[in-house]
Parts: C-alpha cells; structure tokens; sequence
C-alpha cells in the first residue's frame, strides 16, 4: 500500500485509516480491478466496476475524496465487496459519516463484513457513526441479522426519510428485452407488453415510441446514438458531465441521488472498461441523452446512469431554435388528428423514445437479452420500470450502528 498523510476531507482520513487497518482493502482503480468482479459476477445488479464507481463514488458532497474518487475495494479471504463514506442527507458539513458497503461476494463474505465492522466501530479514532450494507439478497439477509445486523428501515436507521434504501426501497428492474423489442437485422419493432402487466399499460411504451417518432418527422429531425468506446471515452465524458448537470437541474424534488453521484461513472476510465456499454442520444447532432450500463453476467446488462433531456424549452428553444407553439401540418397518415398541431407535439415522449433506442442497440450490435434497471427510490419511478415491463429483483439493506 502506498504512504499517504492524514490529511484531506474528514472521507479522505477515514479511507487513510481503512487502508493501513485491513489487508485486502485498495483504493479502487477500475482499469487494475475490474477483472476482480469476473470471479463472483452472477448478474447482480450492485456488483460491477460501474457500481462501485456509482455506489461508493468520492464526488458526492457529503463524502468527497480525491484519494479514492471511485471507492474502496476489498478483495481477499475469498471475498469482494466496494466500500464508501458519506453524511446523511441535510446533516452538517463536519458531522461524523457512515460506511456504506456494497454488494458483498464470496463464501466467507459475511464473517468478514462482521469483522470489518466490528473493527471500525469500535475504533474511537474513525469518525463513523455506523455500518451500511447494501445489494444483499433476500437468502442471504437471515445470515446479517444473525451477525447482529438490522433491517434498515427499522428503529429510525433508514437512510433517507422519504426513501428507507434509497433506490433500493422499490425494486421492479429486470427486464427481459424480447417483451420490448423485437430486431429486424439493423431495425427493430416495440412491441406490446403481455404476461402480468396491466392491460392499460401494454401498449403504453409503443404508442409513446411512436409519438416521438411522429415528432422527429413532422419537425423534420435526426435522432442518432452514438457507441462510446475507448478511443472517444474523453470527448464522451465532457458530454456525460453536461448531460447529468443539465438533467439534475430540471429536477424541482429529487429524492437520493444528485448529479456528483454519476460522475464518477462517466469518467473515461470507466467507460473504457471492456465490459461497458455506452451511448449518447443525439437530437440533429445535438447530445440529448446519455446511457451507460455494464455487462454483469452472460447477455445481461446492468444500467446504471440513465438520462435523457426533457426540457422543451430547452431543448427546443435553446439548442435546437424552434418555436414549440408554431403550428404545423399534421402528418397525413394520422386521420383522426387535427390537421395542425404545435411543433411540440409528441415531444414528451423523448425519455421513453432514447430509453428504447439504447435498449434497440444493446441487442442489435451487443447481443444483450436482458437489462437491470436497477431499483427506484420513489413509487412513481418504480411504476415506469414495471410498465416498461420490469420484474422484481428485490435486494436489502442491513445496518450495525456505534454502541
């Protein structure tokens, strides 16, 4: 381990502390350790470089380090598991913080996340008011409550008031990619949802789809995605900052994450990885989304930063120079429409339209079949997964505070 002084943010101190303390525990460097995550991937969605950067990333406020801006991880006693710092939301800038533990793997996985623990709880000199621990499977839940662990969500140990688990308090997220898409060679068809979902939402993704395909022809607009790969990972990442800083901010009530959260994932060094699968959604050569997911087990992929632009008057307005109230002609297929319509019309469908563009193209040109949306931290995020078609992956949880 390389020396370092004791200096920085009160994350930063911590971090130092928990690298002299634990064999086993580096800061994490996604090109050095992404291979680590191949040994235990079973297609969780909380288990993967892009998670770790995500989940235990340094750029939050409350928990920022330029000693380890994508965490820490752990990796020995046939374990694996990513570790950050942070300050409850709405609390004092020199208040003490958690640990935050993500996705623990391996067979002896919770003795040491025992040990670990206990270490750092009952070590007077890390400003840690308490454990975290996060992505852990409802079989493996019985085992933490064993160890002297709690549901979090219980006894005022929730993390967020208004999300207990953060956007892991609803969990509809996989999402099997045959009942959305059918591909056609280098075309594609969405389809209508079938199985559970309720009959007014089947049809739901396709008509939106459409919308915005009416859109882009009555306005005369290209729509393209482009593939971020190796060679233009650092142009992609100027765009992604842009792009996550510009839809945080259309935001009037954000419950959890805020924008510094994903940062880290679109840094080149994450989106360079191998098993990483990026696009930017362009309007007329304008970037207007950004997707980045990562593979997490055979012909899965899990996506951890999703965003798209929705702003008309933005978008509109201001980068594309269109009057969204102008009245236009309708297109002359639609019959039972008016025969104008203000050049806006369809535009709110754009989320659902870049959304299913992504997903068009992790199965035509990665051979992807399925996609883990990752869970919501509020209701209505969690109904558009499942009537996306999203089925439940249900991970929790569990909390050890200081005695």
């Amino acid at each position: 381990m390389k020396e370092h002084m004791l200096t920085g943010t009160k994350r930063e101190r911590v971090e130092e502390k928990l690298l002299r303390k634990f064999r086993g525990m580096e800061i994490f460097e996604p090109e050095k350790h992404f291979r680590l995550f191949k040994q235990l991937q079973d297609g969780s969605f909380g288990f993967s470089p892009v998670a770790c950067a995500l989940y235990a990333n340094g750029f939050n406020p409350r928990g920022a380090s330029k000693l380890a801006p994508f965490g820490l991880i752990y990796s020995g006693d046939q374990s694996i598991f990513s570790m950050g710092y942070f300050r409850k939301e709405g609390t004092a800038y020199d208040e003490d913080g958690y640990l935050m533990i993500v996705a623990p793997k391996g067979i002896q996985v919770g003795s040491v996340i025992q040990h670990v623990t206990e270490e750092i709880l009952a070590d007077s000199t890390i400003p840690c008011k308490g454990v975290y621990v996060r992505f852990i499977g409802v079989r493996d839940y019985p085992d933490y409550v064993f160890r002297g662990f709690n549901l979090v969500g219980t006894d005022n140990n929730e993390w967020n008031p208004r999300a207990p688990q953060e956007d892991e308090t609803y969990f509809h997220s996989t999402l099997d990619l045959s009942r959305v898409i059918r591909p056609n060679f280098d075309t594609f068809e969405v389809l209508d949802l079938g199985g559970t979902v309720d009959k007014e939402h089947r049809r739901k993704s396709r008509l939106a789809f459409k919308r915005f395909e009416n859109f882009l022809r009555r306005n005369g607009l290209e729509f393209r995605m482009e593939k971020i790969t190796g060679d233009n990972a650092g142009a992609a990442s100027e765009v992604g900052r842009g792009l996550i800083c510009a839809h945080f901010a259309q935001l009037t009530d954000p419950v959890g994450s805020v924008a510094e959260d994903h940062l880290g994932v679109v840094s080149p060094q994450i989106l360079s990885l191998p098993d990483v699968k990026a696009y930017v959604g362009h309007l007329n050569n304008i970037p207007i989304s950004i997707f980045v997911g990562e593979e997490i087990g055979p012909g899965m992929v899990g996506l951890y930063t999703p965003f798209t632009l929705r702003s008309s008057d933005h978008i509109l307005k201001n980068l594309l120079r269109i009057d969204p109230n102008e009245l236009i002609p309708n297109l002359p297929e639609i019959k039972d429409g008016p025969k104008q319509v203000p050049r806006s019309e369809g535009f709110s469908a754009i989320a659902v339209f870049n959304q299913i563009q992504y997903f068009a193209k992790i199965i035509i040109e990665e051979g992807i079949s399925y996609v883990k949306l990752g869970g919501s931290e509020e209701k209505k995020l969690d109904d558009a997964k499942r009537q996306l078609g999203a089925e439940e992956d249900r991970t929790l949880w569990v909390f050890k505070g200081k005695v």
